[in-house]
């Protein structure tokens, strides 16, 4: 069980105005922390300190995670054409076209060494198309609007503990007509595949190379959201997978910002109907931790959607984004622990551990 003695309960990131901050990674044997600031990497130390960053490509990181063994780091990366784009171009003063295009970013966390790497002239990044979600988005199916949470993870369906698989959870476009857009969507991936069959950035920003096919495509009633999981968190201690959302707004739904998946149930075959077709897919359960007994059970907490680090012993890193006095963005993290019997779930550590 790692041990979080040495790690601070505050971190305050540096500025950065490359957008908020999307998602957090924790490099707990070198003490590193990274932030993903949507078109910004930022690598620190466990004091805040600035050891690194990278940027360069126009699109939106978002939910990153951290692989001990090859110390990669791993997030969600969307370059499309939508509001959210067009946004991240405003902000980039990038106005060429980009083709609609998702892939999971593969950054060498030990050569992110300086300041302003730029991802388009260095090897410090790969990036590994995502076909499934790049159809989806295109063919306008399942309220798809790219790819969002991301995590590393044992095999649901096989929950043994060896993190050896990555998954990347749908962003969900906000729909409050009935019936439309209710299920999250989380990809399955073998974590080698998604290393071998990937490519330089620098190389061709919009290459197509990544796995031929999803292993898994895996379904979550939830309710509706405002662009689906933001962060996606395997939970080590008690073996289950943490979902933050923004809110949905479906009068009809309790509207949870936390859902959780129960690792100890695989999932089952349910026929889902879209664009009137009936489909066989897989579907995963919801715990319902504070036995509620709705078909959509889950949990208030009011940050998290912005960054969820698990140390995998009941602690959590939990980020906030925070403006600065120069118009940037900083996040400020702080430690949490976690209980399924705690009334709030999330309680703020304050005090010697």
């Amino acid at each position: 069980m790692i041990s979080t003695e040495n790690f601070p309960l505050r971190i305050n990131s540096p500025v950065s105005y490359g957008g908020h901050v999307q998602g957090i990674a924790v490099d707990r044997k070198n003490g590193h922390i990274y932030f993903s600031f949507t078109t910004e990497l930022i690598k620190c130390d466990l004091a805040g300190n600035l050891l690194g960053s990278v940027k360069g490509w126009i699109g939106h990181l978002g939910c990153i995670d951290f692989d001990d063994e090859n110390e990669l780091v791993f997030g969600s990366l969307e370059i499309k054409n939508d509001s959210i784009g067009s946004s991240i171009k405003k902000l980039l003063n990038f106005d060429a076209d980009i083709p609609d295009s998702f892939y999971i970013a593969i950054f060498d966390g030990r050569n992110i060494t300086k300041k302003d790497i730029d991802a388009g002239k260095s090897d410090v990044m790969r990036t590994s198309y995502i076909k499934e979600c790049t159809e989806d988005y295109k063919n306008k199916r399942y309220g798809c609007s790219g790819i969002d949470g991301t995590c590393i993870a044992p095999d649901i369906e096989n929950n043994d503990g060896i993190c050896d698989c990555i998954y990347t959870a749908y962003g969900i476009y906000k729909n409050n007509e009935k019936g439309l857009n209710d299920y999250q969507i989380i990809l399955k991936f073998p974590l080698k595949d998604i290393i071998r069959f990937s490519s330089y950035f620098k190389d061709n920003p919009f290459h197509n190379i990544g796995c031929d096919s999803v292993t898994d495509k895996y379904f979550i009633y939830t309710g509706n959201t405002n662009f689906g999981i933001q962060n996606l968190e395997y939970d080590g201690k008690t073996k289950d997978w943490l979902m933050a959302v923004y809110k949905g707004s479906k009068a009809y739904f309790p509207n949870y910002s936390y859902f959780v998946i129960d690792g100890s149930k695989n999932p089952s075959y349910m026929k889902l109907s879209y664009d009137q077709i009936q489909q066989n897919q897989k579907v995963l359960i919801l715990k319902d931790i504070r036995n509620l007994g709705c078909s959509t059970p889950g949990f208030d907490f009011s940050s998290g959607q912005e960054g969820l680090y698990s140390f995998d012993n009941g602690y959590f890193y939990i980020a906030k984004s925070l403006r600065s006095d120069d118009n940037g963005w900083y996040a400020q993290i702080d430690m949490y622990s976690l209980s399924y019997q705690n009334k709030e779930v999330f309680v703020k550590v304050e005090y010697e551990r």
